[in-house]
């Protein structure tokens, strides 16, 4: 999503997001945590301008459960994730219509007036903008198939997707961006005849050593990540020039040398959420069934090790 620009203005505020976007988008007064995984103690966004108490709903409580006593080795022990809390604004029809305006302001350009993805400024993007009425979300914490939690959406608007045309909006108000949250979700009638599902637990990431490095490339090649990424992972594996995303579009295997442009977000947590969310509209699938938190930590720190610093 963005401002009517020109298109060199939006080669510019890709790579941009690209450089940051991994990083948290904390402005002075949000939470300074990341949003998909909010502290006990950073639930709630402070009252905007114009807001009343009336429009707040309590957040929840957050609470998390103790860590099992760690395993022998330097592999982390399950523990639940952190939840977080629902969108701290009632969705009523004037939020609704504030996100609708919101969206005709900063979001049409690219994903059009209905949502469809077909804005003006939509061929000159690559990947495309997503098609906001067919209710699939690339970024979620959810697994895969399933309708992203509002905070996931949230989040994608806060932080936008790295090496995409899609910016962030850290810098827009608040209760805007939670307005958008509720309109974008009456673009699409899964949101209507379906629940979020449940966000997947995040262990503790434990430290990346030599011998969790090495792990990781045997469960890498084991799991035929090469067949997309290459032996190397630059995404120019064997099998990489068939890929194709759920709209017959060409696709491209992610290049882990260059970690800043991870869509959703490079930290060690983001990482492990991606493999097991997968990455919905992409040829990347969800791991969450066939490697468990041992080994996703050490797919973790295979992988970041191929960053380009």
């Amino acid at each position: 999503m963005k401002r009517r620009t020109t298109v060199l203005w939006v080669g510019a505020l890709a790579l941009v997001g690209a450089g940051i976007a991994h990083a948290q988008l904390t402005p002075s007064g949000d939470p300074a945590t990341d949003p998909a995984t909010p502290s006990s103690d950073a639930g709630v966004p402070a009252l905007d301008a114009g807001d009343t108490a009336g429009d707040r709903e309590a957040a929840p409580s957050v609470t998390s459960t103790p860590a099992e006593p760690a395993a022998s080795d330097d592999r982390p022990a399950p523990r639940a994730p952190v939840r977080a809390a629902p969108s701290p604004y009632r969705v009523t029809p004037e939020l609704v219509r504030l996100g609708r305006r919101a969206f005709a302001d900063r979001c049409t350009e690219c994903h059009g007036t209905a949502g469809r993805g077909d804005g003006p400024d939509a061929r000159f993007l690559s990947p495309p903008p997503r098609d906001l009425t067919r209710g699939v979300f690339a970024i979620r914490s959810t697994l895969s198939g399933q309708l992203p939690t509002d905070w996931d959406i949230y989040r994608t608007l806060r932080r936008g997707m790295p090496g995409t045309g899609m910016p962030a909006w850290s810098g827009v108000p608040e209760r805007e961006l939670w307005a958008l949250v509720a309109f974008i979700k009456t673009l699409s009638p899964r949101f209507r005849d379906e629940s979020a599902g449940e966000p997947i637990i995040v262990p503790p990431a434990p430290p990346a050593t030599e011998a969790s490095i090495v792990r990781g490339r045997r469960a890498y090649q084991r799991m035929g990540c090469t067949v997309c990424h290459g032996i190397d992972g630059r995404g120019r594996g064997p099998g990489a020039r068939t890929l194709v995303d759920d709209q017959g579009r060409r696709a491209y295997p992610f290049d882990f040398t260059r970690g800043w442009m991870m869509k959703g977000g490079s930290s060690p947590e983001d990482v492990y959420r991606t493999f097991h969310t997968g990455i919905d509209g992409t040829p990347m699938p969800s791991y969450h069934d066939v490697i468990d938190a041992a080994e996703s930590w050490d797919l973790v720190h295979y992988t970041r090790s191929l960053f380009v610093q």
